[in-house]
């Protein structure tokens, strides 16, 4: 190796590792090289959930591993984050979540959202937070799991002029054998 290179190879060797990039700064550079962030799909009505309490009694089984869409790692909060509005989530047996939003900023409104309650998924289950626009469509808006703990903060973005309604969380088997369950709702 002639000594520029060994040169530039120690240069290499002592530069730190990259930072982590942001969860919502990496979810935003995807939706701008990919296209659209947010999925719309029409639920056929042979696959609504069956009534609230009859749901709700799965719910302490929730799972792990995202199949969908996209999956969040973990983090924790961070500081900086404006919140305009929050919206809270509940479910059986003390599961809830807040999620908290950011004022628009480049054509997205981030949320934060913060788990508390929810256990992470079993092996072939995800969670899956929807939205329901004024029109009545169901829109995908993130996948994620859940920290041992229960508790876990993650952020995720939505277009900045979504408008919607309703919010909720659904677990969701990856192989699409199992109807979707409600996990939390507003």
């Amino acid at each position: 190796m002639s000594d520029e290179l060994e040169h530039v190879e120690r240069m290499l060797q002592r530069t730190p590792p990259p930072e982590t990039v942001p969860a919502a700064a990496a979810i935003a550079a995807r939706n701008a090289a990919l296209g659209a962030p947010a999925q719309v799909v029409r639920v056929p009505a042979a696959r609504r959930w069956k009534t609230w309490w009859q749901v709700a009694s799965g719910a302490a089984t929730l799972g792990a591993a995202a199949a969908a869409a996209l999956v969040l790692a973990i983090t924790s909060a961070g500081g900086g984050f404006a919140t305009p509005f929050s919206v809270a989530l509940h479910g059986p047996q003390g599961a809830a979540a807040e999620v908290d939003f950011a004022r628009p900023h480049n054509g997205l409104r981030e949320m934060r959202i913060t788990t508390k309650g929810v256990p992470p998924a079993a092996a072939g289950e995800y969670y899956e937070m929807w939205f329901r626009t004024p029109n009545g469509e169901n829109v995908s808006a993130v996948t994620f799991n859940t920290a041992e703990a229960g508790k876990s903060t993650f952020t995720a973005v939505i277009p900045a002029g979504m408008k919607w309604h309703r919010c909720w969380i659904t677990r969701e088997d990856a192989s699409g054998g199992s109807p979707r369950q409600m996990v939390l709702t507003t």
